[in-house]
Parts: structure tokens; sequence; C-alpha cells
């Protein structure tokens, strides 16, 4: 919008003879050129605002980078000293990787049925 603002005082100001014998109030162009850099700068204002209240959200995500680190760590160290008790085991594996590695390998198969 606030680029067809801008536009339309140049096209109008291109034909101006045009516009004066539909009987158009030219001063509308001068408004609508008025109008399209108040929209600007607003919009550059609302931009700024929200690059400036990114504190909160940088916070959210170091937390959840520091909570992501520590539940793979705890994994980590569960799958070492769990080895013998595959039920528990089970408990700390991420069904989002055991479902992305059967993905994986089903697509292996399908690959190595097709080659034949």
């Amino acid at each position: 919008m606030i680029q067809a603002l801008r536009d339309i005082p140049g096209f109008g100001k291109e034909h101006v003879e045009l516009l004066r014998t539909t009987i158009f109030d030219i001063t509308m162009l001068d408004a609508a050129a008025e109008m399209s850099r108040e929209m600007a700068s607003l919009l550059c204002a609302v931009h700024s605002k929200r690059a400036f209240c990114s504190d909160s959200l940088k916070i959210r995500n170091q937390a959840f980078t520091y909570l992501k680190e520590a539940v793979t760590e705890l994994k980590r160290h569960a799958a070492f000293v769990l080895w013998k008790d595959p039920a528990r085991l089970k408990g700390y594996a991420s069904d989002y990787n055991r479902r992305k590695h059967a993905k994986r390998q089903s697509q292996k198969e399908s690959e190595t049925v097709k080659a034949r």
C-alpha cells in the first residue's frame, strides 16, 4: 500500500492533463505522496520496535538451548549407565530419533530392493 501511494503521484503528474479533464483534484496527488511518507515512517518505527523487543526472545532461545544441551547430555549418560537394562534405557531414547532412524532404514531397504 505504501508503494502504491508512492507510485500514484508520479503516475498522476505524468498524466495531469487527463486528470484535469476528469475534474480530478490534483492536490490529492500531493496528499497521497505525503501519506506514503508518513506510512513509511510508521512502518520503519514498527520494524525497529520489533527489533529492539527481541531481548525476551533471545533469553527464551538461550534457555531452550541450555535445556536441550542438558537433556542431550543426560540421555548420553543414561545410555552408558543403563546399557544392561533395556526397559529403562528405552525411556531415555528419543522417539523422534527412533522414527527418523527407522525411516532412513526403510528408505535404504527400498533402494536396495529397487536396485535388484
